[in-house]
């Protein structure tokens, strides 16, 4: 196994992934969007629908919180204090 380095840009709310290697980015509003789409292009030779995946993903943890009780702000305070440390 491989690794390779990807570069991730911000600009007017968007972010950019470009993978170091191959040059290949993808943009998308969320990094965890953006890193998705582009390892859809660098794996594009497989019949996997990386955005049904990650849509399913995204629709489990909504279902989750929802069951749980999770509030917005909550979720939002968790992502503002993990970006921070």
């Amino acid at each position: 196994m491989s690794t390779t380095t990807v570069e991730i840009r911000e600009e007017d709310g968007m972010y950019t992934a470009i993978d170091d290697e191959t040059g290949v980015s993808a943009t998308a509003p969320s990094k965890a969007e953006a890193l998705l789409e582009l390892s859809g292009l660098l794996l594009s030779d497989t019949d996997v629908d990386y955005r049904s995946v990650y849509e399913s993903l995204s629709e489990e943890v909504q279902k989750r919180f929802e069951e749980e009780g999770v509030e917005e702000d909550t979720v939002e305070e968790a992502i503002e204090w993990a970006r921070s440390g």
